[in-house]
């Protein structure tokens, strides 16, 4: 699931499907944004991106992508919590 980020503040797709929602239940901008606790610029923004796309999915972004599969991301983790002598050497 996603979550918060401090810097572009992204809303997880649950909190989009309730914008949408709400909004779907006439319940205004301002009314939606105080229910969710989020700005009303981003309820403005998700009520027309819908209204645009029919679809709650974040665009793609910008920068280097990744290198490794989520699938991959997991078994790193799960060999550096199964053998932590294998981890890097603590200094």
């Amino acid at each position: 699931m996603e979550a918060y980020s401090n810097s572009t503040r992204m809303i997880c797709k649950a909190t989009r499907g309730s914008i949408v929602s709400m909004h779907r239940l006439h319940y205004t901008n301002v009314q939606i944004a105080r229910e969710l606790g989020i700005s009303k610029p981003t309820v403005t923004r998700w009520v027309k991106r819908y209204q645009r796309k029919r679809n709650l999915e974040t665009r793609p972004r910008r920068g280097r992508p990744r290198c490794t599969t989520p699938q991959h991301d997991e078994n790193i983790k799960s060999t550096l919590e199964n053998n932590p002598s294998s981890n890097f050497p603590q200094y």
